[in-house]
């Protein structure tokens, strides 16, 4: 297989369907019922799968705003959710970061390495 430019861009999203797949597996394997952030992320990922095929440009941004929902803890692909939170002191005053999950952070990182032209374009 000839990996070119448009293969490379698809990485993040096929890290993002593997983990689904894992996830849903280990659903069905330990039946356990999925959460609605677990149902919502399929849906999510079901849908952006048909439009890589009506216009891969729209796929990549979409995949983006997946990564983001994830990271936000609004949706989940993973069989557990672990987040995580930084905390601030300033006197009396405790500011907090809202809970991120850090295995869609790392595929965010690699997601904004490799279509950062994408990326661009879309704020322009």
């Amino acid at each position: 297989m000839y990996l070119d430019k448009r293969n490379f861009q698809l990485i993040p999203f096929i890290s993002i369907i593997i983990m689904v797949i894992i996830t849903w597996y280990s659903f069905f394997l330990n039946e356990v019922s999925p959460i609605v952030k677990h149902k919502i992320a399929l849906a999510l990922i079901i849908v952006n799968l048909i439009i890589y095929f009506v216009n891969s440009r729209i796929a990549i941004a979409c995949t983006g705003l997946i990564l983001i929902l994830l990271i936000l803890n609004f949706i989940s692909v993973t069989y557990e959710t672990n987040t995580l939170s930084f905390f601030l002191t300033l006197g009396k005053l405790e500011i907090s970061t809202p809970d991120i999950q850090w295995i869609p952070f790392l595929v965010l990182v690699v997601y904004l390495i490799l279509n950062f032209k994408v990326v661009k374009s879309f704020f322009k």
